[in-house]
């Protein structure tokens, strides 16, 4: 059964949309990429939240109050056993401490989150 997690986050003050969306397409994912291999997502969805291009870079809501996230990402792995995997890879030290010291430059990693998702349900028109 396909395993999914949903990680939100939010860029690091300072950086604009623009310039977190880069460094993470840019960077970010090519070096998670390298260093978890066949344990990488067989699936790593990026949506990047709607902003202005102007300070201070409201999202584009149509219900609620501006949100903190500006990346929602959707992860999945054949199954739960390879997610493991794939997280017991990124706490091997030598590899936590490469994606920690990519998260400061462009990531609060305070407020990520990480959600595990279920029951996939899809309606199309």
């Amino acid at each position: 059964m396909v395993y999914a997690l949903a990680l939100l986050c939010r860029r690091k003050a300072g950086l604009t949309p623009a310039e977190f969306k880069t460094h993470f397409e840019t960077e970010h994912v090519l070096l998670i990429k390298r260093l978890t291999g066949e344990f990488f997502p067989q699936s790593h969805q990026r949506f990047y939240i709607q902003r202005g291009s102007a300070e201070p870079h409201a999202a584009q809501m149509f219900v609620g109050d501006e949100t903190e996230y500006d990346a929602i990402c959707i992860m999945t792995w054949a199954d739960e056993s390879v997610a493991q995997k794939y997280f017991a890879r990124v706490q091997e030290p030598h590899v936590l401490k490469q994606v920690m010291d990519d998260d400061a430059a462009f990531v609060e990693r305070a407020s990520t989150k990480i959600v595990a998702l279920e029951d996939l349900r899809v309606t199309s028109g």
